[in-house]
């Protein structure tokens, strides 16, 4: 437990420091090692920007489907079946809150109510939190006496604090929130299970896709399912740098999408209230029960387990504090929340020692490997690509550079650079295809120059957060749930 946890850390440090430590003396090695690195994140970068392509396709293609005549297919397919029916579905919506402010709620409901769903068939429950306690009752009552008369059911369960067994978060508010609720289910298989954040906009067919999933796979007790969060709600009001990594975020779930094998459950998800019964709902002892929730899926169904891409979006809010710096202060620890999830490297492996007998066992260490490669690269890759050019500097000047490997060195690592441009291109393009339109007081080519600045971001939001996190991790240190600062913008 103690290695596991330390080791995402110890391998972002050694990766950091040996390539210096052994510059001088063993250049051959170091440039070995250089250039493995590089064609490992030469590969992942052309796989990205292959599976952002294949992806986007695929939203595009579902955004401008027409859902009601899918629908009504939908309906006469599972009759054919004698299944399930997605008419029957009632979508269970839970909506944490802690220190919210009824602005930002008032955007999500609205966009609820606004869904081409049968409205009788939502359930919304506002779970709100004992600590904050004046502001989650009153937003209740405003939030229902606005929407009350529109959904199917309208529901505020508050959480109790300082429950045993439990950490201050999303996890155990949600769990109390379904578990208090499932009592009123007589036919818990139609219910499908939605968290949305408190600042999340639905597209107006998700619940309608949502169905049409979930009843058409065999398989759905057993499964998830995940749309692609884009945080494109006030992505004109937030610094650049905010806009950088809120494009980069939504673009690398818009990838992860493609690539259902390595799907895994994120913030805004759905998962059957017969599952959740089962598995005792969320994890209430760590910060990110999101990613948790695939492992404990996984491991609680014997590795027959797997998340579904949904290709249409759930518009989020990007970082946006009281002023400029805590707007970016505030991004720096979002990310640092959710690099937390290199905890999951501890958990999952003691688990498959757990477990080892049950699960598929190649298939979990495949799992495996990519959990702990993700966190490691997310922690290295731009520090290192960074730091490898002052490397290639120093072996420039020494003789290293006349030998036949030292020129064949530098050329390959040329290449792979000028090739890997192409991943920014596509993510250049792709930012004009997908953000909603400007403010009349801004250029839309201003879109063009921030990516210059995409270097300096993903040092000090990529793989500067991650590290702190792993670091702290490995020495032992703990992270509370802290909320993000949600402002909005007159």
């Amino acid at each position: 437990m103690i290695f596991l946890r330390i080791l995402p850390a110890l391998l972002a440090w050694m990766t950091l420091f040996l390539p210096v430590l052994f510059l001088q003396s063993a250049p051959f090695a170091v440039s070995i090692f250089i250039l493995l690195y590089v064609f490992l994140w030469f590969l992942r970068a052309m796989e990205y920007g292959f599976f952002l392509v294949y992806s986007f396709r695929r939203y595009q293609k579902n955004i401008q489907k027409d859902w009601k005549h899918e629908w009504k297919q939908g309906i006469e397919r599972q009759k054919k079946r004698n299944d399930l029916s997605p008419e029957s579905v009632i979508q269970l919506i839970i909506i944490p809150t802690y220190k919210e402010e009824i602005s930002v709620l008032r955007t999500s409901f609205s966009a609820i109510a606004n869904a081409r769903y049968d409205q009788k068939k939502i359930w919304v429950c506002l779970a709100t939190e004992e600590r904050d306690r004046k502001r989650g009752k009153e937003n209740a009552r405003l939030l229902e006496k606005e929407f009350g008369d529109i959904f199917g059911r309208f529901l505020s369960v508050e959480h109790p604090k300082n429950l045993p067994g439990e950490i201050p978060g999303k996890g155990g508010n949600i769990s109390y929130a379904a578990k208090t609720i499932e009592k009123e289910f007589s036919h818990p298989e139609q219910v499908l299970v939605t968290t949305l954040d408190a600042d999340n906009r639905v597209h107006p067919d998700l619940f309608s896709v949502l169905a049409l999933a979930y009843c058409a796979d065999p398989k759905r007790h057993h499964r998830a399912f995940q749309p692609i969060p884009l945080f494109f709600n006030n992505i004109w009001d937030v610094p650049v740098f905010n806009r950088i990594t809120a494009l980069s975020s939504g673009f690398w779930h818009m990838i992860e999408s493609g690539r259902p094998d390595r799907l895994r459950n994120f913030s805004s998800h759905s998962q059957p209230l017969t599952a959740l019964k089962e598995m005792n709902y969320w994890d209430k002892t760590t910060i990110v029960e999101d990613g948790r929730q695939y492992w404990r899926s996984y491991f609680h169904f014997q590795g027959d387990y797997a998340v579904t891409p949904v290709f249409l979006p759930i518009y989020q809010d990007a970082v946006l504090g009281k002023n400029y710096f805590r707007s970016l202060l505030g991004q720096f620890h979002q990310l640092r929340r959710w690099a937390w999830g290199a905890s999951d490297i501890a958990y999952v492996g003691m688990n498959m020692k757990k477990h080892w007998k049950e699960i598929p066992r190649k298939k979990t260490l495949l799992q495996y490997f990519r959990l702990l490669e993700g966190h490691y690269m997310w922690a290295t890759a731009a520090l290192f690509i960074t730091t490898s050019t002052f490397s290639i500097r120093f072996l420039l000047k020494q003789d290293f550079s006349e030998t036949i490997f030292g020129n064949h060195f530098i050329f390959l690592l040329s290449l792979l650079f000028k090739i890997a441009l192409a991943g920014i291109i596509i993510s250049i393009v792709l930012t004009f295809l997908t953000v909603p339109p400007p403010p009349k007081k801004i250029n839309r080519l201003s879109l063009l120059w921030q990516w210059i600045l995409l270097p300096l971001t993903t040092i000090f939001f990529g793989s500067l957060p991650a590290i702190v996190t792993q670091t702290q991790m490995a020495l032992g240190g703990k992270m509370g749930f802290e909320v993000t600062e949600k402002v909005k913008k007159k």
